[in-house]
């Protein structure tokens, strides 16, 4: 839309529609985009040892999903 800025590092969700600027950090989500939250900037997090987001959860490298046959 004519007029409308986004700052650095801002994050839209799918499907958001953005009808207005939003300040460096934010996370827009919705129709129409709102804020949902501030992004951390990455390492200065509360745990800048956390897995990445897409890290598989409660997996042993030991088992397949199904266990041992």
């Amino acid at each position: 839309m004519p007029g409308v800025e986004l700052g650095d590092d801002v994050i839209v969700g799918a499907g958001a529609v953005v009808t207005r600027s939003f300040p460096s950090g934010s996370v827009l989500v919705g129709v129409p985009a709102r804020p949902l939250r501030r992004a951390e900037a990455q390492g200065q997090g509360k745990d800048s040892s956390a897995r990445p987001a897409n890290a598989e959860v409660g997996r042993s490298d030991s088992a397949g999903p199904r266990g041992s046959t």
